[in-house]
C-alpha cells in the first residue's frame, strides 16, 4: 500500500463563499477550503464523467462516490495564491496560511507576517441580498442580509488573478493520470452554486517528490515529515510547526498544541425513505483552527473528512 502525492492548483473563476458564521446580517465565509469540499466537488465530478467506482449498498450515485473517494483518495486543506505569472504557479508563488501569532490568528504569506485586516482587504468582499415577497412583488421587510466570499481577483491597485493551492492522496494509484487530469478540470465548491458562485478551474497538478532531507515541501516554506505507506498517511510535525488544517481534540492532543478552538460543523446528505435530506447528517468536531502551533514533535493522521488525529 502507497499513497502517491499530488499538488493541485486552480484558478477561482467565480466568487467562493465556504459557509462559517454568521455576525449581525453578515454571513461570513472560510478564507479556506476544506478538504471534504474538495472531495465533495470531486464526487460530483466523478459521476457526471463516469470516472471512479461507487461503494456498495448506497443507491444515491453521488454519496456512494463520495465514499468511494474517502477510501482512495485524501486532500489537505486549499488555501489562496497569487503567482508571478498566470498559469504557471510552479515558476513562482506565494500561499497564504493562517499563522499564530503574538496578536493573534493572523497569516503568512512567504516569510512575511501580515495581518487578518490587510489579508481580508486583500481577497474578500461581500454581496448583498434580499429575500422576495412574492405576494407583493418586492424585498421581503427586515430580510437583507450580505454573503462574504473569496474574490476572484484581488482588489487594486494589483488586481491579480487569485488561485487555491493544496494537495491530494491518491492511493495505490486508483486513477490514470489522464482520468485525474480531467476530474479536475473544472469542480464548484461551497454555497450559492446555483448563482454560478465556487467555480475553480484547474490550473496545474504535478506529482510531488521527497527533498534531499527525505521530507516533503508542502506549500514551498513546510518541510513535513509524511509517511505514506500506512493505511493513513502519517504527517510529522515538528515543534513551532504551523498546522495547516483542523486537528480533532481528542487523545490528549490538547497538550501538544496550542491557538485558537473551534466546533467544526460537517454537514452530508442523507436519503431517507427516497426523499434526499441536505444536511440532515451533521458531525460535530472541537478542534484546533488551522494556524495553531505545534508545542512538541507529534504525528498526526490524515482523515478522509480531511481532519488530522493525534
Amino acid at each position: 500500500m502507497s499513497w502517491t502525492i499530488y499538488e493541485v492548483s486552480f484558478l477561482v473563476g467565480s466568487p467562493v463563499h465556504i459557509g462559517w458564521k454568521r455576525i449581525g446580517n453578515l454571513w461570513q465565509t472560510r478564507p479556506y477550503i476544506p478538504a471534504n469540499q474538495i472531495l465533495a466537488a470531486l464526487a460530483v465530478r466523478g459521476v457526471e464523467l463516469g470516472i471512479g467506482e461507487n461503494a456498495e449498498g448506497i443507491e444515491n450515485p453521488y454519496a456512494a462516490r463520495f465514499q468511494w473517494l474517502k477510501k482512495y483518495f485524501r486532500a489537505t486543506y486549499f488555501y489562496p495564491m497569487l503567482c508571478e505569472k498566470d498559469g504557471q504557479c510552479k515558476q513562482g508563488k506565494t500561499v497564504y496560511l493562517p499563522a499564530l501569532s503574538k496578536k493573534g490568528l493572523e497569516w503568512q504569506a512567504g516569510t512575511k507576517q501580515i495581518s487578518r485586516e490587510e489579508f481580508e482587504y486583500t481577497f474578500l468582499n461581500a454581496s448583498a441580498h434580499t429575500s422576495i415577497d412574492y405576494e407583493l412583488r418586492s424585498a421581503r421587510e427586515g430580510s437583507l442580509y450580505q454573503i462574504e466570499y473569496i474574490c476572484p481577483r484581488t482588489r487594486s491597485p494589483a488586481c491579480q488573478k487569485v488561485y487555491f493551492t493544496g494537495y491530494l492522496f491518491i492511493r495505490d494509484d486508483v486513477i490514470a493520470k489522464e482520468d485525474l487530469a480531467r476530474l479536475l478540470e473544472v469542480i464548484y465548491v461551497g454555497g450559492e452554486r446555483k448563482y454560478g458562485w465556487g467555480k475553480l478551474i484547474n490550473s496545474e497538478v504535478y506529482k510531488v517528490e521527497k527533498n534531499r532531507d527525505n521530507k516533503f515541501e508542502f506549500f514551498d516554506l513546510k518541510k513535513v515529515e509524511i509517511d505514506t505507506t500506512k493505511e493513513e498517511p502519517v504527517i510529522t510535525m515538528d515543534a513551532d510547526q504551523t498546522i495547516f488544517a483542523h486537528v480533532h481534540l481528542k487523545n490528549g492532543v490538547h497538550e501538544k498544541l496550542k491557538g485558537k478552538v473551534e466546533v467544526l460543523e460537517q454537514r452530508y446528505t442523507e436519503d431517507s425513505g427516497g426523499i434526499k435530506r441536505f444536511g440532515n447528517k451533521i458531525i460535530l468536531y472541537p478542534s484546533f483552527m488551522p494556524g495553531s502551533k505545534v508545542k512538541e514533535k507529534i504525528d498526526f493522521l490524515l482523515k478522509p473528512e480531511g481532519i488530522w488525529e493525534g
